[in-house]
C-alpha cells in the first residue's frame, strides 16, 4: 500500500511539473511573439528613377527572427521591367525581378530577417524600372512578426490656413498632410498626402503671404526648413530629435528644437534671414519635446518644455525694454589727516 502511494505521489508530482513547464512556455512564447502592422499611402507617386522609400521603423526585443509580409500597389502606363528590393537595416534582404503589364499591378514579399542587434532599424522598399517608364506607387502594407516592440507614437498637427485646415501626422516616421474644409470630418491615413520621412515635423502658415512653411527632422536628426509648395529644402542643424514653430503678427518666426536633450531657438525674420541659434537654460532639465506656440493676445511667443520625467515648463517672452537689474548706490569718503612729530 506504502508503494502504491509512494508511486502516486511522484506521478502526481511529475505531472505538476509538466504542467507548470507548459505553462512558463506558453508565458514565454506570448511575450516573445506579436505582430505589427503598417500602411503607407504615396498619393500616386511617379518613380522614373530609381527610389528608395522608408516603409517602417522597426525595435526588436531581442535579435531573433523577424518575419516580414509585403505587399505593394503599383500602376503602369505601359509595360516594364521593374526591380524591386526588400531592405532591412541596410541589408537586401530580398530582390526581384518583375516584366510587369500595364495596369495595377501588386507585388508580394514574404521573407525572413534575423537583426544583429536589438537597435531600431529602418525598413525599406527600392524601386527601379529598368527603362525608365513612369512607375506609379500607391500604396504598400507592411506586416511584422516576431519580438518586437510595438508602441510607437504618432504625432498630430492642424493648423489654420486661410479658409481651410492643414492636418498632418507623423506615423512611424512618415508624415502625411491634406487641406480639408472648416468642417466636421473624418479622414483615414489613406485620405492622407505623403509628404516625406523625418522623426519630427512642424507646419506654419504665413497669411500674408500665404505661404505654408514646413520644418522637417530627417532620420540623421537633420533639420531643414522649406516653402512647402516649392519644397525647397535648407539646412538649419543637425543632431535635432524634435522641432516646433510659430509665426507672429509681425511675420516673425520663432523656431525651437531640442539636442541632446537640451532646447536651442532662434529666429527667421520676414526677409528669411536667420537669427543664430540660442540655448534655453533649463537648469539641468533633460527636455524630451518642445512646443512653440504665438499668442496673438499678449503679442507674444510661449515655449513649452516637456522633459524625461513627464513634467512640463512653460516659458514667455519677455519684452524688449523688459529690465530686472536693481540699482544701488553708494557713497565713498576718505579722510587723511597727518601729524607732524619729531
Amino acid at each position: 500500500m506504502i508503494d502504491q502511494l509512494t508511486e502516486l505521489t511522484n506521478k502526481t508530482n511529475e505531472l505538476e511539473s509538466k504542467i507548470q513547464s507548459l505553462t512558463e512556455k506558453q508565458t514565454f512564447d506570448e511575450l516573445q511573439t506579436n505582430s505589427i502592422s503598417f500602411s503607407r499611402n504615396f498619393s500616386s507617386l511617379e518613380i522614373i528613377m530609381p527610389k528608395r522609400i522608408l516603409v517602417a521603423r522597426i525595435e526588436p526585443k531581442q535579435n531573433l527572427n523577424i518575419l516580414f509580409q509585403c505587399q505593394i500597389d503599383l500602376d503602369l502606363s505601359a509595360s516594364e521591367n521593374v526591380e524591386i528590393s526588400f531592405i532591412a537595416n541596410g541589408f537586401v534582404i530580398y530582390k526581384t525581378y518583375k516584366i510587369l503589364p500595364a495596369g495595377s499591378n501588386q507585388v508580394s514579399i514574404m521573407q525572413n530577417f534575423k537583426p544583429l542587434t536589438n537597435d531600431k532599424f529602418s525598413v525599406y522598399v527600392e524601386i527601379i524600372p529598368t527603362t525608365q517608364r513612369p512607375v506609379i506607387l500607391n500604396h504598400i502594407s507592411l506586416f511584422a512578426w516576431g519580438n518586437l516592440n510595438g508602441d510607437y507614437s504618432i504625432d498630430y498637427q492642424a493648423i489654420d490656413v486661410g479658409n481651410k485646415y492643414l492636418l498632418s501626422v507623423n506615423d512611424n516616421n512618415c508624415i502625411y498632410a491634406l487641406k480639408s474644409d472648416k468642417e466636421v470630418g473624418e479622414f483615414n491615413i489613406s485620405d492622407l498626402n505623403y509628404v516625406g520621412s523625418g522623426i519630427s515635423h512642424c507646419f506654419v502658415y504665413d497669411s500674408d503671404g500665404d505661404i505654408t512653411y514646413l520644418f522637417r527632422v530627417d532620420l540623421s536628426g537633420n533639420l531643414f526648413y522649406s516653402n512647402f509648395a516649392a519644397q525647397n529644402e535648407i539646412f538649419l542643424a543637425s543632431g535635432v530629435s524634435n522641432v516646433s514653430a510659430d509665426m507672429s503678427s509681425s511675420g516673425k518666426m520663432l523656431v525651437t528644437y531640442t539636442k541632446n536633450s537640451e532646447c536651442y531657438y532662434f529666429e527667421i525674420n520676414e526677409n528669411h534671414v536667420v537669427s543664430i541659434h540660442r540655448k534655453v537654460y533649463s537648469n539641468s532639465v533633460l527636455v524630451k519635446k518642445v512646443l512653440c506656440y504665438y499668442n496673438p493676445f499678449r503679442n507674444k511667443f510661449l515655449v513649452i518644455l516637456s522633459s524625461n520625467s513627464d513634467n512640463n515648463y512653460l516659458i514667455e517672452e519677455l519684452n524688449e525694454n523688459f529690465s530686472n537689474s536693481d540699482t544701488i548706490s553708494v557713497q565713498y569718503g576718505f579722510f587723511v589727516s597727518t601729524v607732524n612729530g619729531n
